[in-house]
C-alpha cells in the first residue's frame, strides 16, 4: 500500500480541498495494482469507524439519538458508523453555518434517517450522565439541552 497526498492551500476559496490524497493498494506477492482508493473518503471513514467504537464502549445501550457537531465529509459518515453499534433512530446535526447542517440532514433523510438540521446561536449544551449498569468502562453520553436559547 503506498499513499500520496498534495496540499494545495489556494483550494481555500475554490469548492475543492485543499489537502487531496490517494491510497493506492497493491498485492503484496505479485506487486499487481489492486486498487486506487481516495484518500478523503477513507480517512473520513476510518475517523467515523473509531467515533463509533470509542460510542460502542462508552455510550448507552439504550442510546437512540445521535448528536452531531460539524457538517463535513467525516458527520456525513457518522450515522452509519454509530448505527454498527448501537440502534440510532434519529440524527440531529449542529454546525456552525445552518445551511449547512440543513443539507447534510437533507442527505441523510432519504436513505432513512430522522433527521434535522439544528438552528442554535450557539452549540447545543452537552451534559454527562450516569453509565449504563454493567458498562465496561466508565461512560458519558450524551444529552441536547432544551433550555431556550439567550
Amino acid at each position: 500500500m503506498r499513499e500520496n497526498c498534495g496540499c494545495h492551500t489556494g483550494n481555500r476559496r475554490a469548492p475543492s480541498a485543499d489537502i487531496g490524497g490517494s491510497v493506492l493498494v497493491f498485492d503484496r506477492a505479485t506487486g499487481v495494482h489492486q486498487a486506487l482508493l481516495d484518500g478523503s473518503v477513507l480517512t473520513a471513514r476510518r475517523t467515523a469507524a473509531a467515533s463509533a467504537l470509542g460510542a460502542k464502549h462508552l455510550a448507552s445501550k439504550e442510546a437512540r439519538n445521535l448528536l452531531i457537531l460539524g457538517a463535513g465529509k467525516v458527520a456525513a459518515q457518522l450515522p452509519k458508523a454509530f448505527r454498527t453499534v448501537s440502534p440510532i433512530k434519529t440524527v440531529r446535526v449542529w454546525n456552525v453555518t445552518p445551511d449547512s447542517a440543513e443539507r447534510l440532514s437533507e442527505d441523510l433523510r432519504p436513505i432513512g434517517w430522522g433527521a434535522a438540521g439544528l438552528r442554535l446561536d450557539r452549540p447545543p449544551e452537552v451534559h454527562s450522565a450516569e453509565p449504563p449498569s454493567g458498562s465496561p468502562l466508565e461512560a458519558y453520553f450524551a444529552t441536547i439541552s432544551s433550555s431556550p436559547q439567550h
